[in-house]
């Protein structure tokens, strides 16, 4: 019987457009083939399964990229949500059981993998990552900490934050510290933290999203897997500087999050509850922006002791400056896509735009009398060349302000995302759009001084149009 190990396994989360690697190894045996089951982990439903023999060496190695790839979709109504949200189809969580085939006789499975002993499941997200990168999930997405016990029968909390971690969005453009802002910031925000801005208008919508469970094993106090997120704190600010408000959305199931029904249940996030996304945005209606509210504070914090509302600060700050821009002729619209993480990233489009309609007729000439009738007349409504069918494509071109050449490398991921939305001024209704700019022009702020972006797009969902 063949006895197979697994020396190489996926991570914990990772991309899946990109190498997802499983590689085993077996030194005794030849006359038989490796057998691998891919398992969704809701509901332990063998999804695929695969045999290859080994290598000459003994080893076989299998990208499961592919077929990761069909099990994920980008959040299709993130924006929409009023609090928190998990992951509603962008987390695909799978388990892995290996085995072999004999060259005679039925697949024999010898176990479910599970890591280096404290991995349950494995989980990709809808990302891209580079072609040269093989593992994921040890990035600034995830933080570093330090746990320990905080008293008998209660949880393991956070004692020390080693590194923070960042949201999954692409857009780390516009990075200060904390000891640069003079116009207003929290108490808990220190003069070496990372802050990044982010301007959008009182009407925009924007989420953030995080990761909410970690594989924190490897030198740390604590090991195995642990419930990240406790709330996500908003403070905000008016232009003099003065703290206005502060409130926390708890990452709990009455308010959209998870897996917690109330502080301090301590449930291992898994499946969906993997990533947690936040309306950050004036929409959220927890936080209550009052009318001189300039800018607000985003941060997420971790469980630091049982006692719910009670946390530490576990991420980088985001801060959001309220600014509807310079008035023009153009209503903004602002665009919505799938980033390179996964979750979503926007822009709001403020200069020019133009709204074309294109409708292509089939027509025919219909006969102009009644020929087997006892006379012949032709009647004023008769049609003559009459529409058999029509369709219609509806296409904007829209532009953006002057960029900063950091801007313009930000936008590069809208080019390419497979997934875009957008929403007009005035609504709060968002379109599924195809982007018609098929190319584009590097640009730097050396070169140009000042330049803009252009996209073209049409509506996913045509016009429904009548027949003659």
């Amino acid at each position: 019987m063949a006895t197979i190990t697994a020396t190489k396994q996926p991570q914990y989360v990772d991309m899946a457009y990109g190498k997802n690697i499983l590689s085993l190894f077996d030194s005794d045996e030849d006359g038989f083939r490796y057998y691998i089951e891919i398992i969704n982990a809701e509901n332990d439903e063998t999804l695929f399964s695969l045999r290859q023999s080994p290598n000459p060496v003994g080893y076989g190695h299998f990208d499961l990229g592919r077929l990761l790839q069909t099990q994920v979709q980008g959040h299709q109504t993130i924006e929409s949500i009023s609090k928190l949200s998990p992951a509603a189809g962008e987390v695909f969580s799978y388990k892995l059981a290996i085995g072999y085939v004999e060259n005679t006789g039925a697949p024999v499975t010898q176990s479910v993998i599970s890591g280096s002993g404290v991995i349950e499941e494995y989980n990709v997200l809808p990302g891209r990552k580079p072609y040269t990168s093989i593992d994921w999930g040890y990035t600034p997405y995830v933080p570093e900490l330090t746990f320990g016990e905080v008293g008998p029968g209660l949880v393991d909390a956070v004692t020390a934050v080693d590194r923070k971690q960042k949201a999954l969005t692409d857009r780390h453009i516009d990075t200060t510290t904390g000891a640069t802002i003079t116009d207003g910031k929290p108490t808990a925000l220190g003069d070496t933290e990372v802050v990044h801005r982010i301007t959008l208008g009182n009407d925009d919508f924007y989420t953030l999203s995080f990761l909410n469970r970690w594989d924190i094993a490897g030198g740390k106090a604590y090991s195995g897997f642990y419930n990240g997120i406790s709330d996500i704190t908003f403070y905000m600010f008016d232009s003099a500087g003065t703290q206005l408000a502060s409130t926390s959305v708890f990452n709990v199931l009455a308010n959209g999050g998870g897996p917690d029904t109330t502080g301090g249940d301590n449930l291992t996030p898994s499946g969906s509850y993997t990533v947690i996304s936040c309306q950050t945005s004036t929409n959220n209606p927890v936080v209550g922006l009052q009318p001189t509210t300039s800018h607000y504070y985003v941060v997420v914090r971790g469980w630091s002791t049982e006692a719910y509302g009670s946390g530490t600060e576990i991420s980088e700050w985001y801060r959001f400056d309220i600014d509807d821009g310079e008035c023009n002729d153009f209503d903004h619209i602002q665009v919505s896509w799938l980033n390179s993480l996964g979750a979503r990233d926007y822009f709001t489009f403020e200069k020019r735009n133009d709204h074309q309609i294109s409708v292509d007729r089939t027509t025919f000439h219909q006969l102009d009398a009644d020929w087997a009738s006892t006379g012949i007349s032709t009647p004023s409504y008769n049609k003559g060349e009459t529409v058999f069918g029509q369709s219609a494509e509806e296409q904007y071109t829209a532009n953006t302000r002057y960029l900063s050449d950091i801007e313009s490398q930000y936008l590069k991921n809208l080019y390419l995302s497979p997934d875009v939305k957008v929403r007009f001024a005035g609504s709060n209704d968002w379109q599924p759009v195809v982007l018609t700019s098929n190319q584009w022009t590097e640009r730097t702020y050396r070169k140009d001084k000042l330049f803009q972006h252009t996209i073209t797009f049409r509506t996913a969902n045509p016009i429904n149009m009548q027949q003659g």
